[in-house]
């Protein structure tokens, strides 16, 4: 006979105590001994008995002991029907076996589920298991389970059965929304065509929501063709195209650049304060003037912001593609081009009207640039007259605006010519 070795700490010895036949049971049944599990319920073992909250069917599930379960499943079906008549002439409440809750909550199909085991949930299902009952401690089915275990064999066969592609767990998670969680792609498509409603995902966000969170543009791409809203807005007037930028990933193509936050913030000026540098760039691409509605309204303190933080990345997209950047004494600026040359060559480059104002800080004087290289290049700049070459850039940057990168691009030119009205030979 087997035996366990129990601490009894309050003593401080060791006491050996032999194993009760239930826990015989237990071993057998995760040794695979069928002949042992068969002897131990002939003799009188309760095939239903409970060991910290386990019972003998949600075990064999757990452990993928098929033929285990195969026994146990045909001796309580035979139980149960020479019960059935009884508990209904006296009308006491009947809940199959198959289906029964152990002392965590968790039925035999969730147990198979949980861990993938295939050839064990289609014999519970044989067994007219109920393919879409729940934990009951989380309201968790099957199909939920096995999606967020990443089991995709499984979900393919539960789908397959009819597993109800809504039913959502007590916090209003759906399995499409755990399937973004996990980011399968495969999942995701499966649910759509499996008739999920794309726009329900948890108690709070709608599953476009974390698709941005997480960066998952596919997903983002697959959600939108089946329908779903792109630019639909949580209660704080959050967009997908806002959150992406947030989380710092690249922004979701084709949503509403013009979108603003319950504060007045546009995903353009989260990204510029976010030194979101690559991401302000796209955004000038595709149009965005931080001089109009809707930028406009928070434009300055987005700005200041970006100096203030010595957001430099930042500063170098909107001094390169900004012509009319209102530029004033924001904190920080001082010594944001007094420490970068690069940036303090853009600065006087780049024909920003506001410019003549933030020449007077004494500190971008070439007196006072510690850099020799640097302060011998802006006294050369400011001794020597523009040539003809960079007055005509200037010109056509300040006439194409601040949607110069967006312009640019339409406009018939050799490369290298776009590049010095971009500044691109700055570097």
């Amino acid at each position: 006979m087997d035996f366990i070795l129990a601490d009894n700490r309050k003593q401080k010895k060791t006491v050996i105590t032999p194993n009760t036949a239930e826990q015989n049971l237990f071993t057998a049944i995760g040794r695979g001994d069928i002949d042992l599990v068969k002897t131990l319920v002939q003799s009188g073992v309760n095939p239903q008995c409970l060991i910290e909250g386990w019972n003998p069917l949600t075990v064999a599930c757990e452990l993928n002991k098929e033929h285990i379960l195969e026994f146990l499943i045909n001796l309580l079906q035979k139980e149960e029907e020479e019960t059935r008549n009884l508990k209904e002439e006296k009308h006491i409440c009947h809940t199959p076996f198959i289906d029964d809750h152990n002392g965590h909550g968790d039925t035999p199909l969730t147990c198979a589920a949980r861990r993938g085991h295939i050839n064990i949930c289609e014999a519970l299902l044989d067994a007219n298991a109920f393919i879409n009952e729940t934990t009951s401690s989380v309201q968790q089915t099957p199909l939920l389970l096995a999606i967020e275990n990443d089991h995709t064999e499984l979900v393919e066969f539960l789908l397959l059965n009819g597993a109800d592609v809504q039913i959502a767990d007590n916090v209003n998670i759906t399995p499409l929304y755990a399937a973004i969680k996990g980011q399968n792609v495969y999942m995701v498509d499966k649910l759509i065509q499996a008739g999920c409603d794309i726009n329900i995902g948890s108690q709070d966000h709608a599953p476009i929501f974390l698709s941005a969170r997480l960066g998952r543009l596919d997903i983002v791409k697959i959600l939108s063709q089946a329908g779903c809203d792109i630019n639909i807005a949580n209660k704080y007037g959050v967009t997908p195209l806002y959150e992406s930028v947030h989380k710092g990933h690249f922004p979701v193509t084709g949503a509403d650049l013009r979108l603003r936050t319950q504060q007045g913030l546009t995903a353009l000026h989260l990204a510029m304060e976010m030194n979101r540098y690559q991401v302000v760039e796209y955004f000038l691409t595709k149009g965005a003037n931080i001089l109009r509605k809707p930028h406009s309204d928070n434009s300055l303190k987005s700005i200041a912001s970006v100096f203030e933080r010595k957001n430099i990345e930042t500063v170098e997209v909107l001094l390169r593609y900004c012509p009319n950047l209102p530029l004033h004494h924001y904190p920080g600026l001082s010594d944001i081009f007094s420490e970068n040359g690069k940036l303090l060559k853009l600065l006087f480059l780049s024909g920003i009207k506001t410019m003549p104002g933030v020449l007077t800080i004494p500190r971008l004087h070439p007196f006072y640039v510690q850099d020799k290289d640097l302060s011998q290049w802006l006294k050369d700049y400011q001794k020597n007259p523009s040539s003809l070459k960079s007055l005509c850039r200037t010109s056509i940057r300040r006439s194409l605006g601040n949607t110069l990168l967006y312009k640019i691009n339409s406009i018939i030119l050799p490369n290298s010519i776009k590049d010095y009205i971009c500044l691109r030979e700055i570097c």
